[in-house]
């Protein structure tokens, strides 16, 4: 279970996230992550984020979500060199 008492601000948690994936090759057993927007270019810069884009082609439920969402808040939140990387989610 990763505990982030250590980490006091986003920049070290971030940090300490891209770290674990150059040294282990993995983002602590997760399959995914809550962030936020501006981690986008950072994760997908070193590899820690997997390109969605193809997977939001071809399924078809994750491409009705995704263009229900207004497209300013797909590409500030989820886009990177023009590949999907990251899905907002709107409040429950």
């Amino acid at each position: 279970m990763l505990e982030i008492t250590n980490a006091t601000n986003f920049n070290q948690f971030t940090q300490k996230i891209l770290d674990d994936h150059a040294e282990n090759g993995n983002l602590f057993g997760f399959d995914g992550y809550e962030a936020l927007a501006g981690w986008t270019g950072n994760f997908a810069q070193e590899n820690a984020a997997l390109d969605l884009t193809q997977y939001i082609r071809t399924d078809s439920e994750v491409s009705q979500q995704w263009i229900n969402i207004l497209p300013f808040y797909r590409q500030g939140n989820g886009v990177f060199d023009n590949k999907v990387y990251m899905l907002p989610v709107r409040d429950i």
